[in-house]
């Protein structure tokens, strides 16, 4: 469970004033918290760490803020939180939870919101914290071992995000950030961060395997070696999953090298993932395919895509003196993603992607802490840092069938640069009060070319001859990672980069199709935690955010989207019974909703999300763990257009259609099946399309400006618990229930809400080996995963698997 049972008042207090430091690997089962204690195991490195919190106070007479350096061993350090309530997870649940990937980890373990859309790998689930979504959205920062995971200047979706290339296996720590509050991190972080590292080391083998009802596969292994100046963890993930619908089964595999070595004093550590996928896609149901219960049926059979990612990391840590620290990331990133996808009643058919980038990074960060060491209440830590980094980007639109490109539609050479410095002061006052203050400046600067592509349909009979028919109208080839044969027998191949267009000069460009602009963002943080007795604080934040606006790539002049974000909270700790809650309250300007199903895209102007989130755990027995928590999130509108027309998805601009016959917020061309429900079912009716527009949130500028942001719940609600009647046994059980939201681009609809449960039950087979039967969706629930544009995502019936895993020493 989350670690709210040992101390959190005590270990939040004295963590205010802590310094990032080097350390090495952990044992998983000898979890080490850097954030409680020393790990005295020999054979680790050493470096200087954060403060310790004793387990009882040092002053008799009542709490107060404690900071010591002391030298420690275990896991890499993670930086001190901001005054927010963080989930930190314990590094034993995440040895001890199968999830069936990274993002299964986080809903199983952090309680987060999750969504799959169940169209493969390269279309990611989405992650949903308070309000704003991972996936499509790109409004919460996702990063594996100090990497940034969302992709810039990327056409699909500004700030896409994928961790696929991560498996839950090689997870050694998991924390969630909520809202913009940590300086360390800059754009897409408006909902919060989630924090992911992998093990640096492991001395021995562990590894599973595991089948399910619908024939999915998965073998893993985890291996490497620890000694006291270093130490070294490979591993390897594959998977091949069929999928519970037509057209949804997927290949994936993930490679894992990581290690670390002292040199002198200093610890240097390094690391290389790589992932590579390829997909089906069996596409969004209407909702009269969904009310018919045709849940299985696939869209178009040659929709899914490949990716391709590779990423290679850094750092070099240095303990200057006893209260002094230096520390160096680095890291690069190389990765090729297409992706086919047919939305019914949308332009003409299946729609092509492709996006080829490089891009690197650099941070540097010093931390000290002046002052003497012994006199708590009297310390300071500064931190100062500098975050650069350097995104290279090739975009493609096409209008596909099965894969091979008929139309060009939008080609972008891009570059984002971006350069960002953070200060953080922390500060006691007192014994009780800890103040946290700091900001960020971050300058961007985005330039796009789009390619003078005249489009212009083929015409071509034979479609396996692969010479141009005409200006702008790509040559295509074959690529040998491509399927030979479609679904009906016929050759199929991946259109080829825009850089091979006959007689297409890159240097010879259109100056009114480039664009570039700076934008130049201050955001200051600022919180405080106050210790009110030895089982309970208080806290308070408040901070500015931002992340780049969806439609940058055609625009590079739109202004960021930016938030206020304020909350206070609570902290409560006390027996066997943990508990957390907050109040929080965000306005967004400049806001721009993306609809994942048509790429449309609306500059929706301003809106407020607040509401309150609270969580519990409780251990009633030494052989039983609870949990329940849930997000109430009461999200609005409140403000006019700030932009007044609506964009296609990848940069192209239309007017709204607001004077239509039907009143309605869609442009009208061609219709779609769709529905408004009303609390009690579904309607037939409604919604209309443009080939190129999306959705519009508002009627007209100013007018019908209460309505509600679409796409985020009411509420939801989750209950875990965890009987462990002897050793080698464990039951478990996890509902989650979500409630009604307004789907996108259907102002007028509501879903209805629903729960889901999951069962399983762990035994011991022999001293290393463990046995898993898990039930998902166990009561069987049809329900929508993801509702938009009048198209649904229907969520997984019930599944069985079997899983074993071999547990490493």
């Amino acid at each position: 469970m989350l670690e709210l049972r040992r101390s959190a008042v005590l270990l939040a207090g004295g963590l205010l004033l802590g310094s990032p430091g080097p350390a090495s690997g952990e044992s998983p089962h000898q979890p080490t918290d850097p954030e409680v204690g020393v790990d005295a195991r020999p054979g680790n490195g050493i470096g200087i760490a954060s403060a310790a919190v004793p387990d009882t106070l040092p002053d008799p007479d009542g709490p107060r803020f404690v900071l010591e350096p002391i030298m420690v061993t275990g896991e890499r350090e993670l930086s001190v939180p901001p005054p927010v309530v963080t989930r930190r997870v314990d590094p034993d649940l995440l040895v001890r939870v199968r999830a069936e990937n990274a993002w299964d980890l986080l809903r199983q373990t952090a309680h987060v919101e999750v969504r799959d859309p169940g169209q493969g790998p390269g279309f990611p689930p989405n992650a949903v914290l308070r309000g704003f979504a991972s996936d499509h959205s790109s409004e919460v920062l996702l990063t594996v071992d100090g990497v940034p995971v969302n992709l810039p200047v990327h056409g699909h979706a500004e700030g896409f995000s994928d961790w696929s290339v991560l498996f839950p296996g090689a997870v050694s720590t998991l924390r969630v950030i909520h809202g913009p509050s940590s300086p360390l991190y800059g754009d897409y972080s408006l909902g919060g961060t989630v924090e992911v590292f992998t093990r640096a080391d492991y001395d021995g083998l562990t590894g599973g395997s595991s089948v399910s009802s619908f024939g999915d596969a998965e073998a893993w292994f985890l291996t490497g070696v620890r000694r006291s100046d270093g130490g070294a963890a490979t591993g390897l993930q594959f998977k091949r999953k069929e999928g519970w619908r037509d057209n949804s089964g997927y290949t994936l595999a993930n490679a894992l090298v990581r290690g670390w070595r002292s040199v002198g004093d200093a610890r240097l550590e390094g690391g290389l993932h790589l992932h590579g996928s390829r997909w089906d896609s069996p596409g969004y149901l209407s909702l009269g395919m969904y009310e018919d219960r045709r849940l299985e049926e696939a869209i178009d059979l040659s929709d899914g895509g490949e990716q391709e990612r590779a990423v290679l990391h850094g750092r070099y840590a240095l303990p200057l003196s006893e209260n002094h620290s230096l520390q160096v990331n680095a890291w690069g990133l190389a990765s090729s993603w297409d992706l086919f996808l047919n939305v019914p009643g949308h332009g003409d058919g299946q729609r092509g992607e492709s996006d080829r980038r490089r891009a690197a990074g650099l941070q540097v960060q010093n931390s000290w802490t002046p002052g003497s060491a012994g006199v708590p209440g009297g310390r300071n830590e500064f931190t100062v840092g500098l975050d650069a980094a350097i995104h290279g980007s090739e975009y493609e639109l096409h209008t596909t069938s099965e894969r091979e490109s008929l139309h060009w539609e939008v080609g972008h050479d891009s570059r984002r640069e971006e350069g960002a410095g953070y200060v953080r002061w922390r500060r006691v006052v007192g014994e009780r009060l800890g103040l946290d203050l700091g900001g960020r400046l971050d300058v961007l600067r985005t330039r796009s070319e789009a390619l003078p592509l005249s489009g212009g349909h083929d015409d071509r009979t034979d479609p396996h001859d692969h010479r141009s028919s005409g200006p702008g109208v790509g040559v295509l080839k074959p690529h040998p990672l491509d399927d030979p044969t479609g679904p009906n027998g016929e050759r199929r191949h991946r259109y080829a980069s825009f850089h091979d267009v006959p007689g297409h000069d890159p240097s010879d460009h259109d100056p009114a199709k480039e664009g570039s602009d700076v934008h130049t963002l201050f955001s200051p943080k600022l919180g405080m935690r106050y210790l009110w007795s030895e089982n309970t604080a208080f806290l308070a934040s408040l901070s500015r955010g931002f992340r780049s606006a969806q439609g940058v790539l055609g625009d590079p002049a739109r202004p960021p989207v930016r938030t206020w974000s304020a909350e206070v909270g609570a902290e409560h700790s006390v027996g066997s019974v943990g508990a957390t809650v907050s109040l929080f309250r965000i306005h967004v300007s400049n806001e721009r909703i993306l609809d994942p199903a048509t790429g449309g895209v609306s500059s929706a102007g301003s809106s407020v999300r607040q509401g309150a989130e609270g969580q519990v755990s409780w251990n009633p027995l030494p052989v039983l763990e609870l949990e329940i928590g849930g997000t109430y999130t009461h999200s609005r509108l409140d403000g006019a257009f700030f932009d007044p027309h609506v964009d296609h998805g990848h940069g192209h601009a239309l007017l709204p259609d607001v004077d239509n016959a039907r009143g309605d917020s869609w442009a009208t061309r061609a219709p779609v099946e769709s529905a408004r429900g009303h609390g009690d079912g579904l309607e037939e009716g409604g919604i209309h399309t443009d080939e190129l527009a999306g959705p519009v949130f508002h009627t007209a500028p100013g007018e019908d400006d209460s309505e509600w942001v679409p796409g985020i719940a009411l509420w939801r609600a989750f209950a875990s618990g965890e009987w462990s009647p002897r050793p080698g046994v464990a039951a478990r059980a996890d509902l989650r229930v979500t409630g009604p939201y307004v789907p996108i681009a259907e102002p007028h609809g509501e879903t209805d809400p629903f729960a889901v449960l999951g069962l399983g039950a762990s035994f011991a087979a022999g001293e290393r080996f463990l046995v898993d039967l898990d039930v998902r969706n166990a009561l069987d629930a049809v329900y929508p995963e993801f509702r938009t544009s009048g198209y649904v995502i229907p969520g997984a019936p019930r599944t069985f698997t079997v899983a074993v895993r071999m547990l490493g020493r």
